[in-house]
């Protein structure tokens, strides 16, 4: 289990989030909700060990987690909401270095690259720099390079945004994957399409402050859906480097 304890998070000398407590299972998909500047993002780059908490701290596994540690960022895949991409290289070159770079070899990466590329539909912009990517393109790419290495926590920071329904659907599959497979997938955003009971659990923020709900019954009133229609699909993608936790 992932359990937030009391964290306390400041930035420029203004307090954001105010002695934060929640919690996530494996298998539970969290919607981070709340609208623009309730501090979603500096959450998220708190977990991810980009920024140091004022008091508080993180627990997995029934143990403390210093987030700053290498062993810990192994642990997780956190896509950014601008996707993180590398504006001079190419996308298979992009996904292709994420592999490398997670430790599998160059024939396990190219194999990953291309399932990715073939999952998101990116086939005809394969050759394309990041530079050259509409915003819709790098946030897809963004969701490739998270998810071209296995983790045990999954961070996506508005991944609506910019999407097109037929993305949003794939994305949603992806998600669906994760939490079949045991994963822990949150995500931020203001507001989130319909998902036939994707999300699980819902972390509501506001004020600094945070409700974890895990009541199946209020998630449809604190999920408010966004004018973007989609639905989780046909259910999990074949990912095979995201294997089931046991």
């Amino acid at each position: 289990m992932l359990s937030l304890r009391d964290v306390v998070l400041s930035r420029g000398g203004r307090i954001v989030i105010r002695g934060v407590t929640a919690s996530a299972h494996g298998g539970d998909i969290v919607a981070l909700s709340g609208p623009n500047g309730a501090g979603k993002t500096t959450l998220l780059h708190f977990i991810a060990g980009v920024i140091k908490c004022d008091s508080g701290g993180i627990r997995y596994k029934g143990g403390p987690i210093d987030t700053g540690s290498l062993d810990w960022r192994r642990r997780l895949s956190y896509v950014l909401d601008d996707g993180g991409t590398i504006p001079l290289l190419t996308v298979e070159e992009q996904l292709y270095l994420q592999g490398v770079l997670t430790g599998v070899s160059r024939e396990e990466s190219i194999g990953r690259t291309g399932i990715v590329i073939d999952m998101l539909e990116l086939g005809k912009y394969r050759d394309y720099r990041g530079q050259e990517l509409s915003a819709g393109l790098r946030k897809r790419l963004g969701i490739g390079i998270g998810i071209v290495r296995d983790a045990e926590v999954f961070l996506f920071d508005e991944p609506y945004s910019s999407l097109d329904v037929q993305a949003a659907a794939v994305f949603n599959r992806i998600l669906a994957t994760l939490k079949t497979r045991g994963r822990v997938g949150i995500v931020a955003s203001h507001s989130f399409p319909m998902t036939d009971g994707l999300y699980n659990r819902v972390w509501s923020l506001s004020d600094g402050r945070i409700a974890d709900h895990a009541n199946d019954k209020v998630l449809g009133d604190l999920l408010s859906p966004s004018e973007l229609q989609s639905s989780s699909g046909d259910g999990e993608l074949d990912i095979p480097w995201i294997l089931r936790s046991t």
